[in-house]
């Protein structure tokens, strides 16, 4: 079964109802930590996961960088989630942290999307999270 990858700014996942059971992905950097505001109640989310990291490839005093723990923790949190009809994945823009998670879960875990489309809609995905979930996810074998 394939699983709808909704990709969102915060903006518009704090205002989304899912129509289906949801497995929900918060990325929420320094700012949003001191803001944040949950998403709307729902029944249909199956799960609400929050990760906190910047946009970044490489950490300054005022940043938290994507390490491979976090990598390790989204894998091992997503690869033990109920089955869900949607994975619905935000950041603050919706452009670079987001894409590059749902995009290498996608590939992880054979969710059913088709990468090249999803790297084509969102080429400003983050590489630096994109290749440390993929060197995770190989380092312990996970797909």
């Amino acid at each position: 079964m394939k699983t709808e990858i909704l990709i969102m700014p915060w903006k518009d996942a704090r205002e989304f109802e899912p129509l289906t059971d949801t497995y929900a992905i918060r990325i929420l950097g320094q700012l949003q930590r001191r803001v944040n505001e949950p998403l709307k109640k729902s029944e249909r989310y199956s799960d609400i996961r929050e990760y906190f990291f910047d946009d970044v490839s490489q950490g300054s005093s005022h940043t938290q960088t994507f390490t491979s723990e976090n990598a390790k923790q989204i894998l091992e949190d997503f690869r033990k989630r109920k089955k869900s009809s949607s994975l619905l994945v935000h950041c603050l823009l919706g452009q670079s942290r987001s894409p590059a998670v749902a995009i290498a879960l996608n590939e992880v875990f054979q969710v059913g999307n088709d990468s090249k489309e999803l790297k084509k809609k969102y080429p400003l995905f983050n590489r630096h999270v994109y290749d440390t979930m993929m060197q995770e996810a190989e380092r312990f074998a996970i797909n």
